[in-house]
Order: structure tokens, then sequence, then C-alpha cells
């Protein structure tokens, strides 16, 4: 994530998620593994997830489906 491309704000919101989700542990939930705080970037290293994106499954079917 680009530094220069984000406000106070948003900057703030994603360093409370990023410690939101550095403390989950549920199986729904993509664990995030590392986190790096750059000069010019932030990176988030999370847990792969199979089936592809969000996304385009929405747009594919118009509702994503829980199994």
């Amino acid at each position: 994530l680009k530094k220069e491309k984000m406000d106070p704000d948003e900057i703030s919101d994603l360093l409370k998620e990023v410690q939101v989700l550095g403390e989950m542990d549920h199986p729904n939930i993509a664990k995030l593994y590392e986190f790096y705080d750059e000069e010019y970037e932030y990176f988030l290293v999370q847990e792969p997830i199979k089936g592809g994106e969000l996304f385009d499954a929405i747009t594919r079917n118009k509702s994503p489906t829980q199994k």
C-alpha cells in the first residue's frame, strides 16, 4: 500500500486493522503473518486463500456463498 496515496485517517484505520488482524485466530479470517512499515509503503503478508478474489465471485454470482 503506497503511503503517498493514503490520507491520515486511512493510515490510522489501517494500523488499527493490522492490530486487530494480528490478534485474530479464526478459520474464516485470513491470518496476518507479517506487517512491514517501510519508508514509502506498507506491506501485509497474509495467509493464502483458495478460491480466487471475492470481488470476482460477487460479480460472477451476484452474491457470495458461504460453505
